[in-house]
């Protein structure tokens, strides 16, 4: 999928249909979403750089959003896997860049970032 297709893929739902805010702290910083396919993602906040508020988001399903909720999964460990985008957005809400990453391609991105191994979403 290129950059233009994964633009497309993430459309006018990112984030303003939200359907699930998982955590919130003066704005959503994890939430499900679905594409524009309606596929079923997760989205968690990493940092906001310039003008754009940057995300990890991940395809879930539900049985991983429940596990995650219910202390069966870290998060840490429900944003392993892939396909993994991080996602641009700019303060107006235009998604100005989406691009593939591994977790550890994120962590070195963005150090600090991303929820520490070992912490589960309400702990």
């Amino acid at each position: 999928m290129n950059e233009d297709n994964e633009l497309e893929f993430f459309g006018s739902y990112f984030p303003d249909e939200i359907l699930e805010t998982l955590i919130y702290y003066d704005m959503p910083r994890s939430f499900t979403i679905n594409s524009s396919k309606g596929d079923l993602l997760l989205a968690h906040w990493l940092d906001t750089i310039k003008d754009d508020d940057i995300y990890v988001v991940v395809l879930v399903n539900e049985q991983i959003i429940n596990d995650l909720k219910n202390y069966k999964i870290t998060v840490y460990d429900c944003l392993n896997r892939e396909p993994l985008w991080v996602v641009k957005q700019n303060h107006d809400g235009t998604l100005t860049r989406t691009s593939r990453h591994t977790l550890e391609e994120v962590d070195r991105l963005y150090p600090n970032s991303l929820p520490k191994k070992g912490i589960y979403l309400y702990g």
